[in-house]
Order: structure tokens, then sequence, then C-alpha cells
């Protein structure tokens, strides 16, 4: 395989990651990543149905549930802190109370995640983890 050929096949598998659909499954502090069902309803699901366009908002939700499908929660840590603008946030370090903050936040109109990306919003320590994580995944594969 050619190194172009490698990363069209890349480009393209990282296209289809964006725009499909996520589920999780809550299970009280712990929420697990399931494959999408349309039959899976109600409040033990949260289902992510990428945005539409092309915005900083809709970049910011398709990075910030990508990296929240493979997180794991340190258990050095009782919190887990958060920057978006000038806004701190400090979250119990457990996956349902940060997937409560990706659903509140997805309210917010799109002019909040101008000049905003996950690289910031996660403090950059926790996007490192996750980027290193994500290589040695490709490795693997």
């Amino acid at each position: 395989m050619t190194m172009l050929s490698f990363l069209i096949n890349k480009g393209a598998n990282m296209e289809k990651q964006e725009n499909e659909i996520k589920q999780f499954r809550i299970l009280g502090s712990d929420v697990l990543s399931c494959k999408y069902k349309p039959t899976n309803k109600g409040k033990a699901y949260f289902t992510f149905k990428p945005l539409t366009g092309a915005s900083n908002k809709k970049k910011f939700f398709d990075d910030a549930f990508n990296w929240f499908a493979v997180f794991v929660p340190s258990k050095d840590n009782d919190k887990i802190q958060f920057k978006l603008q000038t806004c701190h946030y400090n979250i119990n370090n457990n996956r349902a109370a940060i997937l409560g903050l990706l659903k509140n936040l997805k309210k917010l109109k799109s002019h909040h995640f101008d000049n905003w990306d996950l690289y910031k919003f996660l403090g950059g320590d926790e996007f490192y983890i996750y980027v290193m994580s994500q290589q040695n995944w490709e490795v693997m594969q």
C-alpha cells in the first residue's frame, strides 16, 4: 500500500467516524458506548447525532464525542477540569457527569465555539492522552 492510498483510506475512515451516530447506555454514574440501534430509546440511552453544516460547533462535538467514546476516568482524580472560553468547569470524574456537561453544552449557540477546539477544552494533558491512545489504536489495526 502506498503512502498516498494509506492517507486516503485514513481520511475516509475519519470522515466516516465523524459522521456516524454514536449511542451510549447510561448505568448510574457509568456510561457505556454501544452500537447504534434506533430501538434504544428512553432515559437509559443517549444518542448523539452529528450536527449538520460546517461550523466550529460541529467539529467540536464530533471531536468531543469521539473522545468521550474512548475516555476512561482516572482513579487518581475526583474532579476533571474543562474550559470553554472564559468558563471553567470542575466536573466529577465519571462518565455520566461528563456526558451531562456535553449534553448541556450542545444547547449553546455556535458562536460560543468560535476559535475553540477540543484541545483547549480538555486543557492539553487529557487531549494528549487521547491523541496517543488513538495513535496506538491505529497502529494495532
